[in-house]
């Protein structure tokens, strides 16, 4: 079969020519200057605004923009003025308007140009009037993350707004310095505990500078028998952190013979035919903690009987 002999397929447009609007370059760009939309220029040469668009592209004629019209200050005033009104859903834009003396034509212009100016003031206004983030998300339709922002922003804005931020942020510095753990300073001020570990970063605060509160409360915790596990969830840091402040400050030797002893007073209660539930319930331990501590206190006494010999 001749391929030659198959009708081809030639499409037609119902287009004008490459160079009708060349030809009337002058005059559509006089029509722009007078003040003519795209639109009024389409319809003059009887074509789709889009190849007027495109025309102009091509040949770097800037398309008028459209100009906002600017509401009166007075307007913009009793609007933002009377922002508590938009709350409540009870209300239309005809009762809003009759109270505002503002027309509905004008209100309606006023909330598409200051849409996202007026769903942040009344988030906010929300809050102020005492409702909870749950309701303020499922009010505005946003999730329950986003309200909680919204909240905490309006809660700094306060605290910026009375001065009572940077008292804020040297309370917590001066906790951190005292030894109070994240866990509790976060769970005080409401924050978050990253938020701690930045005012403490700010503060300039090492743990050099905890060190010595955290001995004591360290020698006070190891005289209660805790181990390093126990200490780091007393204090709420890190294990490395207690393992730290135990080498430093030599509490190593102070652990072992306290531990020794209370292994020894468990030991000699299970001798005297006390149950391993009152034994667990005595010293706060477990069942098997307390049969490892007896374990451990047989072994180093078969050890010190060899030893003497």
């Amino acid at each position: 079969m001749n391929i030659n002999s198959i009708p081809q397929y030639q499409p037609t447009f119902n287009r004008k020519p490459k160079n009708f609007l060349l030809k009337n370059k002058v005059q559509i760009a006089s029509m722009l200057e007078s003040g003519a939309s795209v639109k009024d220029v389409a319809t003059r040469f009887n074509t789709d605004v889009q190849a007027i668009y495109r025309f102009l592209r091509i040949s770097n004629i800037n398309p008028p923009q459209k100009q906002k019209k600017e509401h009166s200050s007075i307007v913009n005033n009793i609007l933002f003025a009377n922002i508590r009104l938009f709350i409540d859903k009870n209300l239309s834009i005809e009762a809003i308007s009759k109270m505002t003396k503002c027309t509905v034509k004008e209100i309606n212009a006023w909330l598409t140009d200051n849409e996202n100016k007026v769903k942040s003031l009344l988030r906010l206004e929300m809050f102020k009037s005492g409702m909870s983030p749950k309701e303020v998300a499922k009010s505005c339709g946003i999730t329950l993350e986003r309200a909680f922002q919204v909240k905490r922003g309006f809660q700094g804005e306060n605290l910026l707004a009375s001065g009572e931020h940077e008292k804020m942020v040297a309370d917590i510095q001066n906790d951190i310095r005292a030894g109070v753990s994240t866990k509790e300073i976060a769970k005080k001020y409401k924050l978050s505990e990253s938020s701690i570990y930045r005012y403490k970063r700010k503060g300039g605060i090492t743990e050099e500078d905890i060190y010595p509160v955290r001995k004591f409360q360290m020698i006070s915790l190891i005289r209660e028998g805790l181990g390093i596990r126990e200490m780091s969830r007393q204090l709420g840091v890190s294990e490395e952190v207690v393992k730290r402040a135990v080498r430093k400050y030599d509490l190593k030797g102070m652990m072992r013979e306290i531990r020794e002893k209370i292994e020894d007073m468990i030991l000699e209660d299970s001798q005297n035919g006390v149950f391993l539930e009152t034994l667990a319930h005595k010293y706060g331990y477990s069942k098997r903690a307390i049969s490892y501590k007896i374990n451990r206190a047989k072994e180093r006494l078969e050890k010190k009987k060899i030893s003497n010999q």
